[in-house]
């Protein structure tokens, strides 16, 4: 009898020990969206969120299927910290040997943290569904 007890006890002690998001993390809110490039859904590459001020590590999300993504900070979909944010997107290197497509790069200043004209503010209680679109300036011909 004691160890029919003891195995029916296990499972509601184990249900009690999943792992807890640390209270000292700042406040996260779920952040989706879409990057539309050349006129089109970018569809490859990642997009990051950079929080300002200090407060609380970046975002990432994978660009997917119709130029969407889902933010995560601290775990898997989680969203980004609330406050404003500047936005960089990366593309991954081609690696077939070809160079670089027009769709295979975007303007380096969409790269860099200090220089990209990308920003979100993510608010709590918001939408929090931003719509990006990555502008080519035409170079002038002289």
């Amino acid at each position: 009898m004691p160890v029919a007890v003891a195995l029916l006890t296990v499972p509601f002690l184990v249900s009690g020990c999943g792992k807890k998001r640390d209270p000292r993390l700042p406040q996260t809110v779920g952040v989706t969206g879409n990057v539309i490039y050349r006129d089109v859904p970018l569809e490859k590459g990642t997009i990051t969120f950079h929080p300002q001020g200090g407060k609380g590590n970046p975002a990432d999300g994978r660009l997917v299927e119709g130029g969407s993504f889902s933010l995560s900070t601290y775990s898997t979909g989680d969203g980004a910290v609330l406050g404003q944010h500047k936005v960089t997107i990366q593309l991954p290197p081609r690696l077939d040997g070809e160079p670089a497509g027009p769709m295979d790069t975007v303007p380096v200043e969409y790269t860099s943290v200090e220089e990209t004209p990308l920003s979100a503010e993510v608010t709590e209680g918001g939408k929090n569904h931003f719509e990006f679109k990555v502008v080519v300036e035409k170079k002038k011909k002289k």
